[in-house]
């Protein structure tokens, strides 16, 4: 009989299947590390981009749960920052002063100031079909208002200051 004409070949151990898992470490650091960059350099501006709130431009209407909310004007009176809002309510709606905040540029935020008895534009309760000025007082501070927003809390509005 004839002999076969194969050689046997011998496997060494360094390029046995098992230990070549370099690769493969490689791998998986480098997808880890593009995996970090993207989430914090590509996803936060995208997400900005297509889910940011949207800020309400001065005297443009915003239709909130309980009212329609336009901000009028702005005045600084002596030791007090005045906003002028004009509330549209659709039903019984009673804010509190803590609601209404103004926000820097900085994130430096200041509460309005609580009801006052003697000024009967800062009373904060509205009757359903009521259409009336809200007059909203904040302590004065350095009047640097550009890039500042008036936020309303259960609503995620932000007013531009005109």
């Amino acid at each position: 009989m004839l002999k076969p004409n194969r050689k046997r070949l011998s496997i060494d151990q360094d390029a046995a299947p098992g230990n070549r898992r370099g690769c493969l470490v490689t791998g998986a650091i480098l997808g880890v590390l593009a995996g970090f960059i993207v989430g914090l350099f590509v996803i936060p501006p995208l997400i900005n981009r297509y889910f940011a709130d949207n800020p309400i431009q001065p005297g443009q209407p915003y239709e909130a749960e309980n009212a329609v909310i336009t901000l009028q004007k702005v005045s600084v009176v002596g030791e007090i920052l005045e906003v002028e809002l004009i509330i549209d309510a659709f039903s019984d709606w009673k804010p509190v002063h803590t609601d209404f905040t103004i926000k820097f540029s900085d994130d430096e935020v200041f509460e309005a100031l609580p009801v006052d008895p003697k000024v009967p534009l800062t009373e904060l309760t509205f009757l359903a079909g009521e259409s009336r000025t809200l007059l909203l007082r904040f302590p004065r501070f350095d009047l640097t208002i550009y890039g500042a927003v008036l936020l309303l809390a259960d609503e995620d509005a932000q007013f531009l200051f005109p």
